[in-house]
C-alpha cells in the first residue's frame, strides 16, 4: 500500500509553480471573512459599551452623560461604519476585478479593520473597567504638574 506511485501529470491540480498564485487567490475572500467576523465582534463590544455606560455612574451621573464616554461611543460607531464600508468596497472590487487586481483593497482591510476594531474593544474595556475616566485623571495630574512648573517660574 505504501508503494503506490501517482504520476506527476495526474497529481497536479494546475501547472507546476502555480501553487503560490492559487493560495494567494484564496486569501482575498478569506480576508473578507475575517473582517466581517471582526466587525461583528466590534459591533457587540460597542453595544456592551453603550449598555454599560447607561448603568454605571461616575460623579453622580451615568457614564454616557459624560463627554469622554460620549466621544468613545460616537467614535466606535464611526469606526464600525468605516470598517464596514472599506470591507464592502473590497468585496465589491474582488467580485468585479478579481483578488489579484484588488490587492490594494485587500491589503487595506487586512490592517485597517483590525486596527479600528481593536480601538473599539479597548474603549469598551475602559468603560467597563474603571468608569472610563482614565484620560481625565491623567489630564488632571498633568495640569497640576504644569501649574507647579508655572508657579516655580514666577
Amino acid at each position: 500500500m505504501n508503494d503506490v506511485v501517482v504520476p506527476v501529470s495526474e497529481a497536479l491540480i494546475a501547472n507546476e509553480g502555480d501553487g503560490f498564485a492559487i493560495a494567494q487567490a484564496r486569501l482575498g475572500p478569506g480576508r473578507i471573512h475575517h473582517c466581517m467576523r471582526a466587525i461583528g465582534l466590534g459591533r457587540r463590544c460597542h453595544e456592551l459599551m453603550v449598555e454599560r455606560s447607561l448603568v454605571r455612574t461616575a460623579f453622580g451621573k451615568p457614564l454616557l452623560r459624560h463627554g469622554m464616554t460620549q466621544e468613545k461611543v460616537a467614535d466606535s460607531l464611526a469606526a464600525l461604519e468605516c470598517a464596514r464600508a472599506i470591507t464592502l468596497v473590497c468585496a465589491d472590487k474582488i467580485d468585479k476585478v478579481g483578488a489579484k487586481n484588488a490587492r490594494d483593497s485587500i491589503a487595506m482591510i487586512k490592517y485597517k479593520v483590525p486596527e479600528l476594531v481593536l480601538k473599539i474593544i479597548d474603549d469598551a474595556i475602559q468603560v467597563h473597567g474603571a468608569a472610563g475616566v482614565h484620560k481625565m485623571t491623567v489630564a488632571r495630574i498633568e495640569s497640576k504638574r504644569a501649574i507647579g512648573r508655572l508657579k516655580a517660574k514666577l
